[in-house]
């Protein structure tokens, strides 16, 4: 078993998981092809508790809504996972955090994922990314990598590399928020202006 072998998948049809749980924990599985329209969270919508190790959360689509591999109105924990080739019209490619409510990524790539405003990650809430990747992200607006909207994120030892933006900040915007950057790189991101960070 692992993300290799087993499959939740959507058929680019519906949301795959919404998790209302109090201590959900996923592990091992790849969630994939999750479609929402004028919803949000095509992959994974989470307003518990829930937990993902070893997980991959890849290819789903929000159109007309946002976080298209998950959207997070609770408390959200990512280990050892992936969340790639999510795709939304407006913000949060990969993941989007709402307000008032809180994630952790650990040992996690948040790569290839294609928004509005904050291709890999868009945050309203509370974050702490640490030893992680956030790569080669798209945003046709800002916030290539990382948007930051009036949240509070820390990317501790975090690889910020290779995202682009049509508009600016490519790397990470921030935005009326709090940004802690601790041992972290922004390298190879490319926007019109502010290619690494718009603050």
């Amino acid at each position: 078993s692992g993300p290799d072998e087993t499959f939740l998948d959507g058929g680019d049809a519906q949301r795959i998981l919404t998790a209302s749980s109090s201590g959900l924990t996923l592990a091992d599985l790849t969630i994939r092809h999750g479609r929402v329209t004028n919803e949000n969270g095509a992959g994974i919508y989470n307003f518990g508790r829930l937990t993902l190790q070893n997980v991959q959360v890849i290819s789903n689509t929000a159109v007309n809504g946002g976080g298209g591999g998950i959207f997070n109105s609770g408390t959200l924990s990512l280990q050892n996972s992936l969340i790639s080739g999510n795709d939304v019209d407006s913000a949060g490619g990969g993941l989007y955090t709402w307000y008032g409510s809180s994630f952790t990524a650990t040992n996690s790539l948040i790569s290839h994922n294609e928004a509005s405003q904050g291709g890999g990650l868009y945050n309203l809430g509370t974050g702490h990314v640490g030893d992680s990747t956030i790569s080669d992200n798209f945003a046709a607006v800002f916030g290539g990598g990382v948007t930051i909207f009036g949240g509070q994120m820390t990317l501790d030892r975090v690889t910020v590399a290779g995202n682009q933006s049509d508009g600016y900040g490519a790397g990470v915007v921030n935005n009326l928020g709090a940004l802690t950057l601790i041992n972290s790189t922004l390298s190879g991101n490319s926007a019109n202006d502010y290619s690494a960070l718009a603050n």
